[in-house]
């Protein structure tokens, strides 16, 4: 049923469950696993943050150390290096572009956000009504 899964992770404890959900399905229905994390430069700077970050080294003080974090995170789960995918960009529309481009059929991912309100973070709730595949969202 499902051939091409992205699974979506931000290195949190809930990427950690969605990462595991996404190898029981993949296992089930012997499908690839794509995994994806995309920072959004302009939600770690504030504006006056960035004329300073643009003066210091930011792609060894934070891009690699992230990108570090996410090889080690794949590493962990064994998922192979060519369907690891490191973006910089706005976290709704990598997340969607990147399942068209993949030819994805289940999108995975945490639904974080204001979960004392009830409510999917902003991602998720964007992820799941604009995307043209079916989307899991991992709570637990």
């Amino acid at each position: 049923m499902y051939k091409n899964i992205l699974v979506c992770v931000d290195l949190s404890k809930i990427s950690t469950e969605a990462t595991k959900k996404s190898l029981e399905i993949a296992k089930a229905f012997k499908s690839k696993i794509r995994i994806c994390y995309i920072i959004n430069i302009s939600d770690i700077l504030t504006q006056s943050a960035y004329s300073y970050a643009m003066n210091v080294d930011f792609d060894s003080l934070v891009i690699k150390p992230l990108q570090k974090e996410f090889s080690k995170f794949c590493a962990k789960f064994k998922l192979d290096e060519k369907n690891r995918f490191f973006i910089e960009g706005v976290p709704k529309e990598e997340i969607l572009d990147l399942a068209k481009k993949t030819k994805t059929d289940l999108i995975i991912l945490g639904g974080h956000g204001h979960s004392r309100l009830g409510m999917l973070g902003s991602v998720a709730s964007v992820v799941a009504n604009k995307a043209s595949c079916n989307v899991l969202i991992v709570n637990k």
